[in-house]
């Protein structure tokens, strides 16, 4: 669902419910999940701020894996004033164990698996940039209509 209460500030806001059932022989395995995530960005004259949030998350792997996510989140910030732009990131900052739970339990085998994930860890990025005048003209950032 998309909101926009004003030319200058939109909201995103979507949820899943999961619901996973397996019968297969003697071994049964259900899921219920529920996960959403939000963005939030405001533009105002030269800038742009965003912030978006997700949930942690399960899931179900080849109908036989648990898989536990964690909270994620991101901040940006972004100044463009004619050929220049500079962006600001960051992105879990202050979130120190982002692991990826994989795992499996049955009477006869038992697995667990932590994963770090390196495009969800902590970082941060600073981005200069001047771009010069060529080719068809195109908007750096999203304009939106009033």
């Amino acid at each position: 669902m998309t909101y926009k209460p004003s030319g200058s500030l939109n909201m995103k806001l979507s949820s899943q419910w999961i619901e996973h059932l397996v019968r297969e022989g003697t071994e049964h395995r259900s899921l219920s999940s529920i996960s959403g995530s939000a963005m939030v960005n405001y533009y105002i004259q030269d800038f742009s701020f965003s912030v978006s949030l997700a949930t942690p998350s399960r899931d179900l792997i080849d109908s036989q894996i648990s898989r536990k996510t964690y909270w994620q989140y991101q901040l940006s910030a972004m100044w463009k004033h004619g050929n220049w732009a500079i962006e600001a990131n960051a992105n879990n900052l202050f979130m120190m164990k982002n692991n990826i739970v994989d795992e499996l339990s049955t009477p006869y085998y038992s697995f667990k698996q932590i994963n770090q994930s390196r495009s969800y860890n902590q970082y941060a990025t600073l981005k200069i940039v001047y771009s010069f005048d060529y080719g068809k003209k195109t908007s750096k950032t999203p304009d939106y209509e009033t």
